[in-house]
């Protein structure tokens, strides 16, 4: 036939963009015989996220199971941690930075939500802006340099936090960084730790809050929601998050596509 045809091909790790975490992202005691533990004692291997042909079909507590059931939509409080130091901060008070290492403590984010006369609401999702996406779209000579620390502002990783969180029944939590805690973590007694660390703390505390609640997300569409928040200063919004279907997925894609603000709630 005279005529021609064009597709799309790709191929992109789900983790470089604003995704939800699937249940079983982040998996606990893996041993070099054994795979890691992940909520309701899954243990994930490669082969049996490959093999299985139809989501209902899939055991396993990944991310096209909530596309099944239609993706997610609630109420989603935004917490501008970054906007509310640009507002009230003093003069003299040392400076802010994404990449600074900050750990947001538990009172810094009521007193954000007291600022923003904002009342949380159980089945709400956290949305904790730390300015994180807006530096990284326009980064200056000392942005760069700060990568170099591997520090990361963000929420305390702390078991006040968990039994916080846990206590105000939030459905999900969900940050505009590529973690939801700040970086470095923290062990248990309180010295600078690594990535094992905090996965032994994700598991250990934080399992109940996002792991048993609900999901974790990086989501860059905070922005955009941040500058849509009303002049008298309501911060809570009506997202949906939707993305391709495709078994097995550990993490969606294409939620970038679809976050829609209709409007203080």
């Amino acid at each position: 036939m005279d005529l021609d045809g064009w597709d799309d091909e790709l191929s992109f790790n789900t983790q470089m963009s604003s995704q939800w975490d699937s249940l079983c992202h982040v998996t606990h005691g893996t041993t070099p015989t054994s795979p890691g533990e992940t909520y309701n004692g899954f243990r994930p291997t490669q082969a049996a996220l490959q093999d299985v042909p139809f989501t209902a079909l899939n055991p396993l507590p990944t991310i096209d199971h909530w596309h099944a059931r239609g993706c997610i939509v609630g109420r989603g409080v935004l917490i501008d941690y970054k906007g509310y130091l640009d507002t009230t901060s003093p003069p003299d008070s040392a400076p802010y930075h994404p990449l600074d290492g900050h750990r947001i403590t538990v009172a810094e984010i009521e007193a954000v939500a007291k600022h923003q006369r904002l009342e949380f609401r159980p089945g709400d999702i956290l949305l904790v802006r730390t300015g994180y996406t807006e530096m990284l779209a326009a980064p200056t000579a000392e942005d760069f340099g700060k990568f170099a620390k591997e520090t990361l502002s963000g929420v305390h990783g702390a078991e006040e936090t968990v039994r916080w969180a846990w206590n105000r029944r939030f459905a999900a939590v969900a940050g505009d960084a590529h973690a939801f805690e700040a970086l470095p973590p923290l062990k248990g007694d309180g010295e600078t730790g690594t990535v094992a660390d905090l996965c032994e703390f994700f598991w250990g505390l934080f399992y109940s809050v996002v792991i048993r609640l609900g999901l974790f997300s990086v989501v860059g569409e905070i922005e955009r929601l941040k500058s849509n928040m009303r002049g008298d200063r309501s911060s809570s919004v009506f997202p949906q998050w939707t993305w391709d279907a495709y078994r097995r997925a550990v993490g969606s894609q294409g939620a970038e596509r679809a976050v829609q603000e209709a409007g203080a709630v």
